[in-house]
């Protein structure tokens, strides 16, 4: 009897010592343990494997931004492990706790345990991101998340001076052989408006391209702005002359006007950031 005794003793601490990693693993609640509950703290290339038992349940996790652009890789826990079970769970996110709770979500993933499903925030404060587990076939709702750090093309811009003298021969030269880019940055005043004018090769000599591609980027590095294309047409006499420009009004709040110059050709075009219209 006493075997029996220490064998059964041993066995249920070892299931318990298992379940706290389970549960520490993925969240830091110790009353709730794979239900409704708050996750920990999440940096760059953390990673955490959970479990939601109920239907219904959920975990919110707050991603810390770094600087740098932030990416977020979600799947369900069979793509890594043996156990092949289904986890129909569903992944929120929202840029504030006040809009996660609320229900006012930035985008949604789907996960399945085929593949796993990312995105992209760009260069954010922070991110909070909730997992929910929803009816269905598993009840268990497992899941694996993963926190990756990335280097912005936006980080590496170069300077850029608003109502500069002589305009800049931006080089569209940097991204390989089917797509060319470079990248701007002007200190602006937020709320105001801005003329990007530029030259092709078929009013200046000195560039090399035929048409003429920027857009404004906002300070997360992932959204963008067309801006509005105007021309004058027609033949003009001199450079100075030439009406052809972009114009945008940078947003409240951001004190940095990102100018991204782009082709599917390598070669250059002449641009000048202005503050009055031409």
């Amino acid at each position: 009897m006493n075997k029996i005794t220490t064998s059964l003793l041993l066995g249920f601490l070892a299931t318990s010592l298992l379940m706290s990693c389970k549960k520490d693993n993925s969240t830091i609640s110790s009353s709730s343990l794979y239900t409704t509950s708050e996750g920990k703290l999440l940096t760059a290339s953390d990673s955490v494997d959970g479990e939601l038992g109920k239907v219904n349940a959920e975990v919110i996790y707050r991603i810390k931004g770094t600087g740098h652009g932030i990416s977020f890789k979600c799947y369900d826990q069979s793509v890594k492990s043996s156990d092949t079970s289904y986890a129909h769970i569903v992944v929120y996110f929202a840029l504030t706790r006040q809009n996660i709770i609320a229900g006012n979500y930035t985008d949604t993933l789907y996960p399945s345990k085929m593949s796993y499903e990312s995105m992209n925030f760009g260069i954010q404060d922070s991110i909070f991101v909730k997992v929910v587990n929803v009816a269905g076939n598993d009840p268990i709702g497992k899941f694996s998340i993963k926190v990756i750090q990335n280097t912005m093309p936006i980080e590496t811009a170069l300077s850029l001076q608003v109502d500069a003298t002589d305009y800049t021969i931006a080089s569209q030269s940097t991204k390989g052989s089917e797509f060319y880019e470079v990248w701007y940055k002007a200190t602006v005043t937020p709320g105001s408006t801005y003329y990007l004018k530029y030259l092709d090769f078929s009013t200046d000599a000195s560039s090399t391209l035929p048409n003429f591609n920027c857009d404004f980027w906002d300070k997360d590095g992932i959204t963008s702005h067309p801006g509005t294309d105007i021309s004058s047409g027609g033949i003009v006499e001199t450079a100075a002359d030439y009406k052809s420009y972009v114009v945008y009004t940078v947003p409240s709040g951001q004190s940095y006007l990102y100018i991204r110059c782009f082709n599917t050709t390598s070669g250059t075009n002449r641009i000048k950031l202005v503050s009055t219209k031409p």
